[in-house]
């Protein structure tokens, strides 16, 4: 019983901890990341790089944290021998086998993500620009016409 509440108990936590993780960087928009990382004349690219780095990370973050739960499951849900009480060598090297292209695929994705939304956000920041070009350009000439 309390190596059953003490997996459960680790469990649990691991998914609320997700949760609150999650929360903070799925709140982060592409447009609030480039309305965040805007300056008087143009955007602070240093800034943006690192909201967005920090969203993509935590989504990453979020998705192998609930890779682990399904792990975590599958263990509750196999039968428990007694064959289970120790360490196996060979299930270690395996987990570890299984982690490596996990971090990859994991690394990879986080910065596809990056990359995706610094472009977005990005491009948000230069139309806005272009837009506060042009109307200033346009109140120059009504100053201009009078």
């Amino acid at each position: 019983m309390l190596r059953t509440f003490i997996q459960c108990a680790a469990f649990l936590q691991a998914v609320i901890s997700a949760v609150f993780l999650i929360k903070g960087g799925i709140s982060l928009s592409v447009e609030n990341m480039a309305e965040l990382s805007k300056t008087k004349w143009g955007h602070n690219s240093a800034v943006l790089k690192n909201l967005v780095k920090q969203k993509a990370d935590t989504i990453v973050g979020f998705s192998v944290l609930m890779l682990s739960v399904v792990f975590q499951s599958l263990h509750w849900l196999l039968p428990f021998g007694i064959d289970d009480l120790g360490i196996n060598r060979i299930g270690v090297v395996i987990a570890f086998v299984v982690a490596i292209p996990i971090w990859f695929i994991a690394s990879w994705l986080s910065h596809y993500l990056e990359w995706n939304w610094y472009t977005q956000a990005e491009k948000i920041l230069v139309e806005e620009l272009e837009n506060c070009k042009e109307r200033k350009r346009k109140t120059e000439s009504k100053k201009v016409a009078q």
